[in-house]
């Protein structure tokens, strides 16, 4: 079985040595530590390079990182996180559409039209 080294990893991933560190911190992903002449080496294992790809994929969707140690103790939590994960980027969805009303119709209204419809704004908002 191949180990990986933390700078294999690095280079595999795209994960820095912070974020490395902070994961095994927060015991997300825990490699295994051998002493070398006094020197500590992180190895992981090729599970541990999966789910730093999986870790990498849900902090692109913002998913936390307790959701994310959640997520990774198995299929059921995976799932619970995952519904959890896509109402919450729907729910931003929703508000960045509303933005754009917003910015598109102040764009037809013009500075002027604009002041006058915070009122129009100001009612609609959620």
């Amino acid at each position: 079985m191949k180990l990986w080294t933390m700078r294999e990893i690095m280079t595999e991933t795209g994960t820095t040595e912070s974020a490395l560190r902070y994961y095994n911190e927060k015991k997300v992903v825990t490699p295994t530590i051998k002493e070398s002449s006094g020197r500590r080496r992180w190895l992981y294992s090729e599970d541990d390079l999966q789910k730093i790809k999986l870790i990498q994929m849900m902090k692109f969707i913002g998913v936390s990182v307790g959701d994310m140690k959640d997520a990774l103790a198995g299929e059921e939590h995976f799932g619970a996180v995952m519904r959890k994960s896509i109402a919450m980027l729907e729910a931003e969805k929703k508000r960045i559409q509303d933005r754009v009303k917003v910015a598109q119709r102040l764009a037809q209204l013009g500075i002027e039209g604009s002041i006058d419809a915070w009122d129009d704004f100001n009612n609609n908002k959620e």
